[in-house]
Formats: structure tokens, C-alpha cells, sequence
């Protein structure tokens, strides 16, 4: 996100106000396109599996992937067995949803689904069409994760939680393009749950929501080629992030005691390629640090001294037995050793 976009957004540039006219259009063609779904005029594709979104209301990063490989890895534990959909964004899927597996590279599935599918091993399908990527999951998972997808009515689904970085709020409350809302905060009356992201949020939540509150922890260094896990001790390092929140990479890293030397920061999603590196002249001497995201895109032609920072959710409360809950999933009798 550029520093232009970010202080409108998240500043106080007047420039929203200019904006504000072609945000009341947008805002218009959502609301009528969201009645259009709940009236029945545009068909909701329903799922014979409980289908939960873990989503958001607003532009960027907010911590929906590291929530879906933590509500997987909970779920696994009770016998429940999680799929993923994921539209994969700039995926090539090709005319039919892509089942992700050991050969499939980021570029054919998208950062997000290599990195879930890789982290869990469970299926995970991507298509831009949410419904027929859900009914390629059909007999392998006894629930499905939509890595976002709020704003997909036409999947159906038995719950939705949405995540909101609790540093950026709700930005200025303005939906596209004058602020980062796809939906206005008013949304949120009609998800099952909220999880905020982080500490000091400052905007409101509905009355009577059911709210959860995860951290997003450091777990280890891996280097980016293998994966493997490497003792990299504090010291003077070269920090990459095309992310959609890069400042909390950076953070994280200054808080664990490393000296950033320097910081590339690059639009989300974008395609890392060794010459797109080298051209970023980035010291050879010092280790390049980059997020796991990142990391999975530059495998093939990693440096020696590359690592990336494997994060994982924490939450305070039972978020993946609330889920249970709301949408009558049942754990095996004899547990997850049942289901294997």
C-alpha cells in the first residue's frame, strides 16, 4: 500500500472527502448487489459441508491466513477434518478449481494457498468461482475454511468470522475508495464472530457480538530454500515484506532485537523473481530476512544467508469449538485417531 493511499486512509489527508462521491456509488452497488443475494434474486450456491469465511470488511492484511491454519490445526486435533478454499489471488488455476499438492507451484495456485496447503498438509482448492471450488472438496473434509471470501455471497456458508487488525481499525470508516472498507462497520452485525488481531483497537463493535482475541507470535527462523529451521542470533539484517501490512514484519523483527538496516517494502502479492532481488541491490553481505508469504515464492532461487520468520496464531478462548458449535460439527468418537 502506498504511503499516498495509506495517509487517506489511515491519516488525516482531506483528500477522502474528494473521494467521498464515487465511494457513496460504491457503496450503493454493494448494498443493492448484497440485497439482490439475500432476496433470492441471485441464487446462494449451498453446501452439503458446513462452509465457514474467514474474512474482513477492509483493504490489506489482517491475519485471515495464520487464523485458517490455526482453526485447521485445532480442528485436526478434535477429528475434524478442515478443507481450504482460496480464490488464490493472480492464480492461474486453469478452467477448473485446483486441488494444491507437493508439485503445485505459487505461481499456478497463489501465495496464500501454497503456504496453508504446505503448513497442513489437507486439501486445499482454488478457484475464483468460491462455490465450485467448495464442491471440489466434497468427501475429503468434514468442514470447509474460505481463506476470505465475505464478500462472495454467492457461497453459501454456516458461519463467518471476521478478523480486523486491531492497529488499523476500521481507518478512517469510509468504504472504497476515500477508506479501506469493502463493507461498511455495519456489517459486522451479521457475522458469528469477530476476532480482532493485535492489541489497541479503537473502533466499535455490534452490541452483543461474540468477540475472540488472537496474537500473531514469531515462532522460528527458516532458511527460504529448504525450510529448514536456523538459529539466526539479533544482528544488522536486510528486512523484505510485499505484504499487506509490512509495518507489523518490521516491528516484529525490531522487537526481537534485530537492527533493520534496511526495509523493501513491496505492493502485496507480488511476484518475487531472482532478478526482481538482485535489482532491488539489497547487501550481500548482510542475511535477508523476509516473511513466510514472501518465502514461498523465492524456494527456487533462495540465497545462503535468505530466512523467513514462521509466525502462528494464538488465540485467547475456544474459537475452533465455538465453530463446533454454531455449526453442528461433531469430533468422532476416539478422537482425531478415528479419522485417520
Amino acid at each position: 500500500m502506498s504511503n499516498a493511499v495509506d495517509s487517506v486512509w489511515y491519516g488525516r489527508s482531506p483528500l477522502k472527502y474528494f473521494l467521498l462521491p464515487f465511494s457513496l456509488i460504491f457503496l450503493a452497488a454493494a448494498s443493492l448487489r448484497r440485497l439482490l443475494y439475500r432476496l433470492g434474486i441471485i441464487r446462494v450456491r449451498k453446501s452439503e459441508v458446513p462452509v465457514v469465511v474467514i474474512g474482513n470488511i477492509s483493504v490489506g492484511g489482517s491475519g485471515k491466513t495464520p487464523l485458517v491454519v490455526y482453526l485447521a490445526e485445532r480442528l485436526r486435533e478434535r477429528g475434524i477434518r478442515a478443507g481450504v478454499v482460496s480464490r488464490g489471488y493472480r492464480a492461474d488455476p486453469g478452467p477448473a478449481p485446483l486441488m494444491v499438492d507437493d508439485s503445485t507451484p505459487p505461481s499456478k495456485c497463489g501465495d496464500e494457498p501454497y503456504l496453508i496447503y504446505h503448513r497442513l498438509h489437507a486439501p486445499v482448492s482454488v478457484f475464483p468461482d468460491r462455490p465450485r471450488a467448495v464442491d471440489a472438496l466434497i468427501g475429503k473434509a468434514d468442514v470447509i475454511l474460505s481463506d476470505d471470501g465475505m464478500q462472495h455471497y454467492s457461497m453459501g456458508r454456516a458461519a463467518e468470522i471476521a478478523v480486523i487488525d486491531a492497529s488499523r481499525s476500521f481507518g478512517n470508516g469510509f468504504v472504497l475508495p476515500a477508506g479501506p472498507l469493502r463493507e461498511p462497520a455495519s456489517r459486522l452485525r451479521s457475522v458469528s464472530a469477530a476476532v480482532i488481531n493485535g492489541d489497541g483497537f479503537s473502533g466499535d463493535l455490534p452490541d452483543g457480538i461474540p468477540v475472540f482475541h488472537m496474537r500473531v507470535e514469531p515462532s522460528c527462523f527458516r532458511r527460504v530454500k529448504d525450510g529448514a529451521k536456523a538459529d539466526l542470533r539479533p544482528g544488522r539484517v536486510t528486512a523484505l515484506a510485499a505484504i499487506g501490512n509490512p509495518g507489523r514484519f518490521y516491528r516484529t523483527m525490531s522487537e526481537k532485537g534485530f537492527e533493520l538496516a534496511r526495509t523493501i517494502s513491496l505492493p502485496d502479492h507480488t511476484p518475487l523473481t531472482a532478478q526482481l532481488i538482485s535489482e532491488l541491490e539489497t547487501d550481500p553481505s548482510l542475511p535477508l530476512v523476509m516473511t513466510e508469504k514472501d518465502a514461498v515464492k523465492c524456494r527456487g532461487f533462495a540465497g545462503d544467508s535468505w530466512y523467513y520468520l514462521q509466525i502462528d496464531a494464538v488465540l485467547d478462548g475456544d474459537l475452533a469449538g465455538f465453530i463446533m458449535k454454531i455449526t453442528g460439527l461433531k469430533a468422532p468418537q476416539g478422537g482425531a485417531e478415528e479419522k485417520k
